[in-house]
């Protein structure tokens, strides 16, 4: 399970404001890293809305392969924990079911008004790393029984966006 969530949370760093190529840096990351995590994986990218499906032992994640596309929320994903900021460009979703979720998502909000949100959702969390710096912004903790991090990036490579990666997973 260590791996996979390693796994997950280069990938979630590298698709951070990636815009226009998510596409090929999720190709290429993915195949770098379960290759090196000698993962077992089948991809399918037949799905026809855009996306790229890898599903291993441990887990799920969708990745949208167009720019333009979006991949749903995972089913059971605690919105009541750790609400999603903006839902209409969701990059990558991963559920590894009991053990947590990671989304990264994109918006054309100003980083300023995202903080604010995640400033205000996580009031009463268990903060253990709070940074705040010019481009970004990360939050890690506990809220909830759930370990979190949130991290929010103004991508000078991507005028267009904001993006911001949520990893939440059950606190030990």
């Amino acid at each position: 399970m260590k791996r996979f969530l390693l796994l997950l949370l280069a990938f979630a760093v590298l698709l951070t404001g990636c815009g226009k190529i998510v596409e090929k840096m999720a190709d290429e990351a993915v195949g770098t890293m379960l290759s090196s995590e000698d993962v077992k994986v089948e991809m399918d990218s037949s799905s026809g809305d855009g996306s790229t499906v890898i599903t291993t032992d441990e887990g799920k994640i969708e990745v949208a392969s167009d720019e333009n596309a979006s991949v749903a929320i995972p089913k059971g994903y605690p919105e009541d924990i750790l609400p999603i900021y903006a839902k209409d460009k969701i990059v990558m979703a991963a559920d590894y079911g009991e053990n947590g979720f990671t989304i990264v998502g994109q918006t054309k909000d100003d980083m300023a008004t995202v903080v604010k949100f995640y400033e205000d959702a996580l009031v009463g969390a268990e903060s253990t790393l709070v940074q705040n710096f010019e481009g970004m912004y990360m939050s890690m903790g506990v809220l909830e029984g759930m370990n979190y991090n949130v991290q929010i990036t103004d991508d000078n490579g991507d005028e267009e966006y904001i993006s911001f990666n949520l990893i939440i997973v059950p606190a030990e």
